[in-house]
């Protein structure tokens, strides 16, 4: 019987240790919308790209108790040059201390069994990790009382050919993100309801969904 394959991992002294209930809501979100959309044309949030992948953590943060706004209007600015006015993917603000968190993201589709880099991760995720931090950079715009986080939303998929395997790849995938020294908190979901999604052209498969989370504001390590 096909089960769920969920979970998350945060490291320790990243600054993101209040995130617990705010990844458990995101998996929660996930999975309720796979078992009411079941059955349907477009039966997964995950499968869609970055914008609708944010609103699904924008009302996890709600779900948690916290605030949250989507293409909220903020300064950026790098070092050397003039701020200007711009728009930040996610802002989330908790219910205490008013702790203030600044999100830029990215989406990528990435192969369960495609090229890996010397950690054994997909180099899509990588790339677009960097483009992620640089975003962040720019949102924060040198405000030092502000966290800075940036996202990568990784929604996996695997070959037609992969359809006796696929349980293997997922937990692998999930082992190589939580031994990643390269991100602070990990979550991931593939929802027993769409284990066996595929696309009705290439019939690839399209399992579920990983979250990678780097605070760039931390100097701890």
């Amino acid at each position: 019987m096909v089960e769920t394959i969920r979970g998350y991992h945060l490291k320790d002294r990243k600054g993101l240790n209040h995130w617990d209930a705010l990844l458990e809501e995101w998996l929660l979100a996930h999975e309720r919308f796979c078992r009411i959309m079941k059955g349907c044309d477009d039966p997964a949030a995950y499968w869609y790209t970055e914008i609708p992948n944010v609103s699904i953590l924008g009302a996890a943060a709600w779900r948690c108790g916290r605030i949250a706004l989507q293409e909220f209007s903020t300064k950026k600015k790098v070092r050397g040059e003039e701020p200007w006015a711009g728009r930040g993917d996610l802002w989330i603000c908790t219910d205490t201390n008013w702790k203030e968190e600044l999100i830029e993201a990215k989406h990528k589709f990435v192969s369960l069994s495609g090229a890996k880099d010397k950690d054994g991760l997909p180099t899509t995720i990588k790339n677009s990790m960097e483009e992620a931090t640089l975003a962040a950079k720019e949102a924060r715009g040198g405000q030092r009382d502000v966290t800075a986080l940036a996202v990568v939303f990784a929604s996996l998929k695997a070959p037609k050919s992969a359809n006796d395997k696929i349980d293997q790849l997922i937990k692998d995938f999930c082992e190589t993100i939580k031994s990643s020294a390269d991100y602070h908190a990990s979550a991931w979901c593939f929802p027993k309801e769409t284990r066996e999604l595929q696309h009705p052209e290439t019939g690839k498969y399209f399992p579920g969904i990983a979250m990678l989370i780097k605070n760039i504001s931390t100097k701890r390590t």
